[in-house]
C-alpha cells in the first residue's frame, strides 16, 4: 500500500507560523528537512520569523534613519565641542543606510524578475521538448 501524500497545506501553516520547530515538523509530518526545504523554495514561502521579528530591509533602514536623526539632534545640541568621533559616526551611518537602502532595492527587484513556478514549469517543458528534437536530429 502507498504511502499518503503529507499535507503541505497544513506543514506550510505551521512552518510560517514559526511556532513548531522544523525537526518537529519533519518528524510530526514524515518527511525530510531536504524535501521541505525544496517545496518551500518552489512554492515561495514565507520565511520565518520574518514578519514577527522586523527584521526586514524596510525595518533596519528605519532604524538606522531613526538613530541618524537622534545623532545630528544631539549634534546640533554640542556647541563648540570636538565633534570629530561624531561626525565620522554619522559618515559610517550614512554609508550603512545607502549600503541598506542599495540591498533593498535590489532585493526588491530580484523578487519581481523571479519566475513563478508555473513559469518555470513551462520553461523546463520547453527545454524538455528542445533537447529531444536536437536528439531527434542527431538520431
Amino acid at each position: 500500500m502507498g504511502r499518503a501524500e503529507p499535507d503541505w497545506d497544513a506543514i506550510r501553516i505551521e512552518y510560517e507560523d514559526g511556532v513548531t520547530p522544523v525537526s518537529e515538523l519533519v518528524e510530526k509530518y514524515g518527511i525530510t528537512t531536504r524535501l521541505l526545504r525544496l517545496r518551500r523554495i518552489a512554492e515561495g514561502w514565507q520565511l520565518r520569523h520574518t514578519q514577527r521579528s522586523g527584521a526586514g530591509h524596510e525595518a533596519l533602514i528605519g532604524q538606522l534613519f531613526g538613530l541618524f536623526e537622534t545623532q545630528l539632534g544631539q549634534m546640533s545640541d554640542i556647541a563648540d565641542e570636538d565633534r570629530a568621533p561624531e561626525v565620522q559616526a554619522l559618515g559610517h551611518m550614512a554609508r550603512t543606510l545607502e549600503k541598506l537602502i542599495e540591498l533593498d532595492l535590489a532585493c526588491k527587484s530580484a523578487k519581481r524578475r523571479k519566475p513563478s513556478p508555473v513559469q518555470l514549469e513551462e520553461m523546463r517543458k520547453k527545454l524538455s521538448r528542445r533537447i529531444y528534437e536536437m536528439e531527434k536530429q542527431t538520431a
